[in-house]
């Protein structure tokens, strides 16, 4: 979005920051222009981590940034609906007791999906196996 930004107000971002001479600091180890570019990449990911660490302290659930912030999981989303691996219902019914839940790393409730006879369509499910190898009625199958 940011370089459709600059290119929708006339910035001419390639000249300014890729192809810009040097300016006469050829006797020095390093690209001049290239060293802001490097101080703005340090600055952006500290800026990352710092809003991930504070969620994290702040909400006090596993993977808040991840659920909240993270921009990976949109485009993941349109990939999981028509995925043709899923965690599924295997037939048998589900009892309700928990374990799935608990035991699921991503804090998918795999116990609803499973539970309404539907797949698990979150994003999140990473088809790790450990709500199947916990059930105790095997009521899900990968």
């Amino acid at each position: 979005m940011i370089p459709f930004l600059f290119i929708q107000s006339g910035y001419d971002y390639v000249n300014r920051h890729i192809y810009r001479p040097s300016y006469g600091f050829d006797d020095l180890p390093f690209q001049l222009h290239k060293f802001d570019q490097f101080v703005w990449f340090l600055v952006g990911n500290a800026l990352y981590y710092l809003v991930a660490i504070i969620m994290a302290f702040k909400l006090k659930k596993k993977r808040a940034f991840c659920k909240i912030c993270c921009p990976v999981s949109l485009v993941m989303k349109a990939q999981t609906k028509i995925a043709l691996i899923k965690t599924k219902p295997s037939g048998v019914e589900c009892i309700k007791c928990g374990k799935c839940n608990k035991e699921c790393p991503m804090d998918v409730d795999v116990m609803g999906y499973i539970s309404e006879k539907k797949p698990v369509s979150s994003s999140e499910c990473i088809l790790c196996g450990n709500c199947q190898r916990v059930c105790p009625v095997q009521a899900i199958k990968l």
